[in-house]
């Protein structure tokens, strides 16, 4: 039949192990440094560095998180531009975060306007998503018969 199937599920394969690694590297980093800071390893006298290191590790794991669930709903036709917008609110929101902590970018009301614009239009997104879930799980349970 298409060729084209296999090579798009491979790339899809691709970035969701590069998304969940992306996850586990961040979480594996900010324990080997909380735990080296804790026993004296590293010398973590500059609180605002560290601080910095820590949010961007957490910030960047939450995107790959938010990612990888978002590249399981790709698949279906019908949500693909939602779950586009979804994540590019996510990565919106995040590069935002990174810019402000690591440059301190925006002045305070710019950012605030920046980050709740991004959460909103993300969180109406992801909401219409659940919403499709949910009305498409039902009427496919209706029409094989298991609900009235």
């Amino acid at each position: 039949m298409n060729e084209p199937q296999p090579k798009k599920d491979a790339t899809l394969e691709k970035r969701r192990n590069l998304y969940a690694y992306g996850l586990l590297g961040c979480i594996l980093a900010i324990a080997a440094i909380g735990l080296a800071g804790l026993w004296g390893l590293v010398g973590l006298e500059d609180a605002s560095l560290t601080l910095k290191i820590f949010l961007t590790l957490i910030i960047v794991g939450t995107l790959s998180g938010y990612l990888y669930m978002l590249s399981f709903q790709q698949e279906e036709k019908n949500k693909a531009v939602l779950v586009w917008v979804s994540g590019a609110m996510g990565i919106a929101l995040s590069g935002s975060l990174l810019l402000q902590i690591w440059l301190d970018l925006f002045n305070d009301v710019i950012f605030g306007k920046l980050i709740m614009t991004f959460i909103v239009i993300g969180v109406l997104s992801a909401l219409v998503i659940a919403l499709f879930d949910d009305f498409f799980e039902n009427k496919k349970l209706k029409d094989e018969n298991y609900l009235d």
